[in-house]
């Protein structure tokens, strides 16, 4: 399952990670391949699907992973701020008080 790819080989960069901005942005990006698991598939035992990727991954695999899933997150990301620009037209709203 790609997603369960993505969640494996964030986990290994961030391990790596000593700036804990790179960590936070890695927990996030784990976040997001979890919540598309949860919504195909609820109730998925996440972690045994990680020890069956994990022991498939080479190091080549790895790299490869990393940019497919950086690739899908930084589109994601890209949609979001598109929302964000075209949201910022509508009528101020602020939460009762």
């Amino acid at each position: 399952m790609g997603d369960l790819k993505c969640i494996a080989v964030i986990s290994i960069a961030a391990g790596q990670q000593t700036d804990p901005a790179a960590v936070m942005s890695a927990g996030m990006g784990i976040l997001y391949f979890m919540g598309r698991i949860e919504g195909r598939v609820p109730g998925f035992n996440v972690e045994n699907g990680l020890r069956v990727e994990v022991g498939k991954l080479t190091s080549a695999g790895v790299t490869t992973e990393l940019v497919r899933c950086g690739g899908a997150l930084t589109s994601k990301g890209k949609e979001l701020q598109a929302i964000g620009r075209s949201m910022q037209s509508m009528p101020d709203l602020k939460p009762d008080t």
